[in-house]
């Protein structure tokens, strides 16, 4: 099943109040710990997923149907009902179950959850989908190890998206409920930004991808001057290098935040994040104390400091 965007979610499982749209059981199971829960409900498709499933002939586009509009919250057994029973449950029943549950929400439980409260969600659901969009999440440790020494390529597919993911971020008008998590992306996107700015100075474009050029090699240097560029090189890459890390602190701090308070099962198979063999950067409870302290849009107070080899 593909995965569906989290500001989809926010509305999937707030308008139907977590609960399934046709028996209206409740789809999640509280397992005795604070902001946690397991999730049982299943976003099910009303028009096909894949040609072959249940209702799939349709005008409807991929992006179309993996949409909130083309969502219905159940539980797994009549997930199961309307899938075996397609006839009995064509696409315009499955609206009309779906229109009838959020009605009865709004109606019947709409003191357990204000406009705001789901406005909110859908301010941090579009942030999370910008960071896991733009930045390739799912495959970050993979491009970001190549960022760094000794392979210096950034892709530049990702690269072009930082700008406007930083742009993104520093726009919203952050609700205030999540603060860590609105810190969080702020310094991750930050720090990126400033890692592909400083990647600039020393690469050029070459395919698909951003290439670091040892350029002064390729020139007769005095060896006064060669020690120079090259001391200048290295402090390059090591700046370049602890951007990264504390992109990647933040990114684990937005990970940690949203999986324990909104999503468990956000990347869930992807695990942390991280371009190191063997090293998982994380903040220590005092740097996110500062970081929470200093607030969104601080940017520098985290400088990476580098002494020259």
């Amino acid at each position: 099943m593909s995965p569906v965007r989290e500001k989809d979610i926010k509305l999937l499982w707030g308008r139907a109040a977590g609960r399934c749209s046709i028996c209206r059981q409740k789809v999640t199971q509280d397992i005795g710990l604070a902001n946690a829960a397991i999730p049982l409900g299943e976003h099910a498709h009303i028009v096909g997923e894949k040609s072959g499933s249940a209702r799939f002939n349709s005008v409807l586009t991929k992006d179309e149907r993996d949409g909130y509009t083309n969502r219905i919250l159940l539980c797994p057994n009549d997930h199961t009902v309307i899938d075996k029973s397609a006839d009995d449950w064509p696409v315009e029943r499955l609206h009309m179950a779906k229109a009838d549950h959020e009605l009865y929400v709004e109606l019947t439980l709409g003191t357990e959850r204000t406009v705001r409260d789901e406005a909110n969600a859908l301010i941090y659901s579009a942030a999370v989908d910008a960071t896991t969009e733009r930045l390739r999440l799912g495959e970050y440790s993979v491009w970001a190890y190549r960022v760094l020494e000794p392979g210096w390529r950034w892709r530049s597919d990702v690269f072009f998206e930082i700008e406007r993911l930083r742009q993104e971020i520093v726009v919203t008008d952050w609700p205030g409920t999540l603060p860590d998590l609105e810190v969080a992306l702020d310094r991750a996107s930050f720090e990126l930004n400033m890692a592909a700015m400083l990647f600039t100075q020393h690469s050029e474009l070459d395919g698909e991808d951003f290439i670091a050029r040892r350029w002064y090699k390729a020139v007769r240097q005095t060896p006064e001057d060669y020690a120079k560029l090259d001391s200048d090189f290295w402090l390059w890459s090591e700046t370049l290098e602890q951007r990264v890390r504390e992109a990647t602190k933040a990114l684990n701090w937005a990970r940690e935040v949203w999986r324990a308070k909104e999503n468990p099962m956000w990347l869930a198979t992807t695990g942390w994040f991280t371009p190191f063999l063997h090293v998982v950067p994380k903040y220590t409870d005092d740097e996110k104390e500062a970081l929470l302290t200093a607030g969104v849009g601080a940017e520098d107070i985290r400088a990476p400091k580098v002494a020259r080899r």
